[in-house]
């Protein structure tokens, strides 16, 4: 998964903090809630289907226990580029009804590295940050990289009188598209993180 997952330059600068279980769901999850275990930071990406192959690993080794594991999870929400097998609809049950997660889906680049930050930094339960298959655009030359401190609040990206759209993530940009074709006084939130 080095390459879909988008860690070749990773593993390049750290091979000694890169482990690639290939598709070996079951296995990675076990590892890192012993590396987690351990104390040492996990970051654990899965392909949002594919992290349900984990299910009782990841109930069991991480949740339960609340072992501090970040999880990844590409591929999230519709992937129609990768087929009927790849996409991502029912990873947000699956880990809902597991204790101990905080659930998040960035809106962009910027409330990703937020995201990457509070999962890491400013929290110690198991937590998923989902994402769509592709990339984001973030100017990492721009002011350089900082870090904004992530509130647990839903932020209004556009006002309106008639209807209150609520989502997270990338979709958010659809129903701001919709609003403005459809010409609606529509609050837009956004429900993430």
């Amino acid at each position: 998964m080095t390459v879909g997952a988008q860690f070749i330059e990773f593993a390049k600068k750290y091979p000694d903090r890169y482990l690639d279980v290939g598709i070996a769901e079951e296995h990675a999850a076990t590892m890192s809630a012993s590396l987690a275990h351990q104390g040492i930071p996990v970051f654990l990406p899965l392909y949002a289907t594919f992290a349900q192959r984990a299910f009782d690993q990841i109930l069991n080794d991480i949740s339960r226990s609340n072992h501090h594991v970040v999880f990844g999870i590409d591929r999230a929400g519709i992937v129609g580029e990768d087929g009927s097998t790849h996409q991502g609809l029912f990873d947000i049950s699956m880990f809902n009804l597991m204790p101990n997660f905080v659930i998040t889906m960035p809106y962009n680049a910027k409330e990703a590295m937020n995201l990457l930050y509070y999962g890491f930094m400013k929290q110690s339960h198991p937590i998923v940050i989902r994402y769509p298959r592709g990339t984001a655009d973030f100017n990492k030359n721009n002011g350089g990289i900082t870090f904004d401190e992530i509130e647990a609040t839903w932020t209004v990206l556009s006002e309106g009188e008639t209807i209150t759209l609520i989502s997270y993530g990338p979709s958010l940009d659809l129903l701001l598209e919709a609003k403005d074709e459809m010409k609606l006084s529509a609050e837009v939130v956004n429900a993430s993180p």
